[in-house]
């Protein structure tokens, strides 16, 4: 076999390689963007369990029955473990947001009116445990209701 033809050769074979090469790529890429989305679909289901969870519900309830309109000043102990629950939950779920690691817009969709409510009626509270705690507490939660506002 003379030079040329070996050199065609070589060039037929590192091309095939080449694409071979690509679709490797290109088939991992794909592989990763599927366990990509397995993985947001169980962050979501999750997060959704977690917000969902009876201690969570039950704090949700005891802020909008019980401290909607009430003083600040007034609220129990039990009140203000339920107004942190509430808000740490909300939190959780701005930080997965945030990250992107669930689907910001099904959350806002189903829970926006929940989020705006019960940050609204803590917004006092939020703003007590940022000043003792640092304008860094629960930074996420007001990322979150300003998302939720985004939306109205």
């Amino acid at each position: 076999m003379d030079n040329a033809a070996y050199n065609a050769n070589s060039l037929v074979l590192w091309k095939i390689t080449l694409a071979m090469g690509i679709a490797t790529v290109i088939i991992y890429f794909f592989q990763l963007m599927k366990m990509n989305a397995a993985i947001k679909a169980q962050n979501l289901a999750w997060l959704v369990q977690y917000l969902q969870d009876k201690d969570v519900r039950h704090a949700r309830f005891i802020v909008t029955t019980e401290l909607a309109g009430k003083d600040i000043a007034l609220w129990s102990p039990g009140q203000r473990e339920a107004a942190a629950t509430a808000c740490a939950a909300y939190g959780v779920a701005a930080v997965y947001m945030k990250l992107k690691r669930i689907d910001k817009d099904f959350i806002i969709d189903n829970w926006g009116p929940s989020i705006e409510q019960i940050c609204s009626i803590c917004d006092k509270y939020i703003e007590e445990e940022r000043a003792r705690l640092g304008p860094r507490y629960w930074n996420a939660v007001i990322w979150l209701v300003e998302e939720v506002n985004k939306r109205k």
